[in-house]
Order: structure tokens, then sequence, then C-alpha cells
């Protein structure tokens, strides 16, 4: 997907989670780390995510909750 898009998707987050510790390089290294992804699947994910989770979901999160999708694996 484009940097773009994948700051929409990190900027989502932080939003979802305003208690959140932002460091200085936060946003880019989730804008790095997602737009290597499909934008339609992380968007499932974060919304899944966002439904799911108390705390800020990493980067780690969402790859992981991406390929358990991917492959069907039980959550």
């Amino acid at each position: 997907m484009l940097d773009a898009e994948a700051q929409r998707f990190a900027r989502f987050l932080f939003a979802a989670y305003p208690v959140a510790t932002l460091r200085e390089q936060t946003e880019e290294i989730y804008v790095r780390f997602l737009a290597e992804l499909k934008a339609e699947v992380v968007a499932v994910a974060v919304a899944d995510l966002v439904r799911s989770s108390t705390v800020l979901p990493t980067v780690a999160d969402i790859r992981r909750r991406i390929a358990e999708a991917e492959l069907a694996l039980p959550t």
C-alpha cells in the first residue's frame, strides 16, 4: 500500500488509543512496516484489533492477526 494509506491506519490506531505513549518515531515505524502489506487486509485486522484490544496493537500484533486470518488459525 502507499505510505499515505499506512499513515492513515497508524493515525487511526493512535486516535483509538489516546492514552498510549507514542515516541518520536512511532508513526514512522508503523508506516514503514504497514506499507509492506495490502490495505484491505490491514483494514480488517486493524478494525478487529480495535474491537478486541485494550492497548495499542503493535505492528507485530497487526501482522499476526493478518496471518491468523489468512491461515484460518484459531484466535
